[in-house]
């Protein structure tokens, strides 16, 4: 038999697959993954925000507190623990820890930008916790303290401060 008169189609190759559209567990990879980026985002800005509310709900607890008893020493000594927690939960406690004096109010001034601490009112935190004599300018203190609470702990971590 001649296979040359059978009247035979030649083979047609389909047509290539192309990249475009993609399939549905493209889009689902893809929604997913952009919906994890967000959750991850979400979170990490919760968390810097959650240590603010907490670290200024502190703060105000401490003021009511002062208000209610106009005890100075403890007033201070509190507003220095409060202000030292806030920066070591923001820092390497390695870092941060062993800062005193000085260096702790220039430290302080560098993180909020300003010079509140080493030039203004702020600098009797190093001192007043371990005197019993009454505080200088404590509204202005507290509304130094407040700003600077806000400052620090609703901005993003600078890791150039150390």
């Amino acid at each position: 038999m001649d296979f040359e008169q059978i009247p035979l189609r030649d083979i047609h190759l389909p047509h290539a697959i192309g990249y475009w559209p993609v399939s549905i567990g493209w889009w689902v990879m893809l929604v997913l993954f952009v919906a994890l980026v967000f959750a991850v985002w979400r979170y990490k800005k919760y968390k810097q925000n959650h240590i603010g509310t907490l670290s200024l709900n502190a703060f105000h607890e401490i003021v009511k507190k002062y208000e209610k008893n106009k005890n100075d020493a403890e007033f201070s000594k509190e507003l220095s623990i409060l202000i030292r927690r806030i920066v070591i939960s923001k820092f390497p406690r390695k870092d941060t820890a062993s800062l005193v004096g000085q260096q702790w109010l220039e430290f302080l001034d560098k993180m909020a930008e300003c010079e509140d601490f080493t030039k203004g009112c702020g600098r009797q935190i190093i001192t007043a916790p371990y005197q019993n004599k009454s505080l200088d300018r404590v509204d202005d203190l507290i509304q130094v303290v407040e700003k600077w609470i806000k400052k620090v702990t609703y901005k993003k971590e600078a890791k150039h401060l150390l």
